[in-house]
């Protein structure tokens, strides 16, 4: 792809927002249940955005998995040894840049026994799925294993599927695979596509208007965060750095920046476990850190003066770097419907035109307008406008239209009426995401 990039999925023709542009079954997919979430007092509380030590139970079972897939079949170990293996751990790299694989490599073969691929020696027997077998005894080589080890770091795809029973109780369960072509997208963070999971298969979504020879990008990581945590993410498991648009304006600012970030980064894992203990209505104990929330809450403030000056950031550059500070916009209950310089106003006077709700949606729909979490902070300002200025008012309409274009963005063409369910489903499950919210001043 030119840049160090390597290689790359680019569209052939033009694309719209919203339209599926891929669909993959997994080569090898592990899951692990959660321990269940009921909504009230005395509820179990997950932190926000922690996997509990469940990534690196899955990662093991995944490697487990590829390598028998890899030892019954020669089709499956060819796939594997086309996907890039990176550097896990100042760990071996691979030599040479990766050649292009055939697109008939990645097609799935036929029943049929006249159209299987047929490599390998004449003492191979023929597997389940119709792929040739290694002769028995066969054994892969340790250098073998441990580069399936260094794909599923690179490649692995992880995600979380929340199950609600009913409105009070839902659970958990993470799951993460190996999907052939969606492997090959890079990082941006700003990408221009989005990953949905539906049943085992990944659909890729335009989540932007695409043009023809533009290239396919998703997000490796979390990407609302500041510059310097996501670039740590970058190099402890990619073992690179990204140089999008996004990265180098936020660089240029990074001495205006850094006692931000560090206050931002320092405060908010606190923060946002305490904002989840109040959603449950849990009672206050040693996790309870009302300090953090309102240092939090003051972080906005500093950054918009910041922002202010530097008169040559354009509109979507000041929203790549409130996304990368959008936890701080939502740590304010009063704040998230209401002007900071209006507190005083009566809360069915007609809304000011920036409040930090709509603050931190323009800045996530401006670096992911696919992205779960925006359509999290779409559908929670949906709900909060009903609630403040009624069903039929002109903002309820207007947030509306903005939930159901960033639900096609990253779900894709659908009905409306399936679209507004699960706008629906992603106010209900917000406990899902990283993202929380205040429900009042603290």
């Amino acid at each position: 792809m030119g840049g160090g990039r390597g290689r790359g999925l680019v569209l052939t023709t033009d694309a719209a927002a919203g339209e599926i542009l891929l669909v993959c079954n997994p080569v090898a997919m592990v899951s692990k249940a959660e321990t269940k979430i009921a909504e009230g007092p005395g509820a179990t509380v997950l932190r926000t955005g922690c996997w509990t030590g469940s990534h690196e139970v899955l990662a093991d079972q995944l490697v487990a998995l590829l390598c028998a897939k890899a030892f019954r079949s020669c089709r499956i170990r060819k796939l594997l040894s086309t996907l890039c293996a990176g550097s896990a751990g100042g760990g071996q790299t691979d030599r040479l840049p990766l050649p292009v694989p055939s697109i008939d490599l990645m097609v799935e073969q036929s029943s049929d026994p006249s159209k299987r691929d047929d490599h390998g020696d004449g003492a191979a027997k023929q597997d389940d799925e119709g792929f040739k077998q290694e002769v028995p005894g066969m054994l892969m080589s340790l250098q073998e294993m441990e580069r399936i080890c260094r794909v599923v770091q690179c490649n692995a795809f992880g995600y979380t599927r929340v199950q609600r029973k009913s409105k009070k109780e839902m659970s958990r369960c993470w799951s993460c695979g190996i999907w052939m072509l969606p492997s090959f997208l890079n990082h941006s963070c700003t990408p221009n596509v989005a990953s949905v999971i539906v049943g085992d298969a990944m659909m890729i979504v335009a989540s932007r208007s695409l043009k023809s020879n533009e290239e396919l990008t998703v997000s490796y990581f979390d990407i609302f965060r500041p510059l310097k945590e996501r670039r740590c993410s970058m190099l402890k498991s990619w073992s690179f750095i990204c140089c999008c648009k996004r990265c180098q304006v936020e660089g240029s600012l990074q001495e205006s920046l850094n006692f931000l970030s560090q206050a931002y980064s320092f405060q908010e894992t606190e923060a946002a476990h305490t904002l989840q203990v109040r959603h449950l209505g849990c009672p206050a104990d040693d996790t309870w850190n009302v300090s953090s929330v309102v240092n939090l809450a003051v972080l906005p403030e500093i950054l918009e003066k910041v922002l202010l000056r530097q008169p040559g950031l354009s509109r979507d550059e000041s929203n790549w770097i409130r996304a990368s500070f959008i936890c701080g916009y939502l740590a304010d209950g009063q704040r998230l419907m209401t002007d900071p310089d209006h507190l005083k106003e009566e809360r069915y006077k007609k809304p000011v035109k920036r409040s930090y709700l709509e603050i931190a949606l323009d800045a996530a729909e401006t670096v992911s307008p696919g992205h779960p979490q925006t359509l999290q902070i779409a559908a929670v300002f949906q709900d909060r406008a009903i609630h403040m200025y009624g069903k039929n008012s002109l903002l309820v309409k207007q947030v509306s239209k903005r939930a159901m274009r960033i639900c096609l963005r990253l779900f894709g063409k659908q009905t409306d009426e399936i679209l507004k369910k699960l706008v629906i489903a992603a106010t209900l499950d917000v406990l899902s995401s990283c993202v929380m919210f205040s429900n009042q001043q603290i």
